[in-house]
């Protein structure tokens, strides 16, 4: 049963895609599929990160309006503005994820002391082959300790607030990325580098008129 409500929910994921490519709106097919996934990741004996940004992923993907000029055929008859709200809070879902995360370690005393990095790199696996036999001074294990610190639990207020917006943006970038390489975290850095395009719609860039 499990298998059938995968490929399922991967069909219906290939037609969301669609969708919004052609720019036809399937409410009622986003939905279908965010419950799908749903049950999919609930029935799941391992609950990895993946499952908590592509369930995040497929719910507000279901009130982002797809009816844009943004698509293949860029009819006149569609709108040329697509709500912004359900961006907004897909961010703040993501973002109050690294918050909790964040409030976790600083209860933690190997991560309030700094060693949660050191300590995350001895495990072996998540990081890059060629780093493995390079040794790494503590003081920057301690110094990326604190930024992990940082940036989980100030992403969301730095996104919160419109003059911090860009930076918020930039970090959360960052911060997949790092995951990608060196770490080599590839159940997640690809993944989240991919909603993190999302992010990019709320970013106002000012119009400048030139004068040849």
């Amino acid at each position: 049963m499990e298998s059938e409500i995968v490929y399922i929910a991967h069909y219906l994921w290939f037609i969301s895609l669609l969708s919004i490519n052609i720019g036809k709106g399937l409410v009622w097919v986003k939905i279908i599929h965010w419950l799908l996934s749903a049950i999919l990741l609930n029935t799941n004996d391992f609950w990895f990160v993946t499952n908590y940004f592509y369930a995040v992923t497929s719910f507000w993907m279901i009130f982002i309006d797809t009816n844009s000029h943004y698509n293949i055929y860029r009819s006149d008859k569609t709108q040329k503005q697509v709500k912004a709200w359900p961006i907004y809070f897909f961010f703040i879902s993501i973002g109050m994820s690294f918050f909790t995360s964040g409030l976790t370690k600083l209860l933690d005393p190997v991560w309030l002391n700094g060693y949660g990095i050191k300590y995350f790199f001895q495990l072996g696996w998540p990081i890059a082959n060629i780093f493995k036999d390079i040794f790494i001074p503590d003081i920057l294990l301690f110094s990326l300790n604190y930024l992990v610190l940082f940036f989980e639990i100030s992403i969301i207020f730095l996104f919160l607030l419109p003059i911090t917006r860009h930076v918020g943006l930039i970090l959360i970038f960052l911060f997949f990325g790092l995951l990608i390489f060196p770490l080599r975290l590839d159940m997640i850095g690809p993944f989240g580098i991919t909603i993190c395009v999302a992010f990019l719609s709320l970013r106002k860039i000012k119009k400048t008129n030139y004068e040849y």
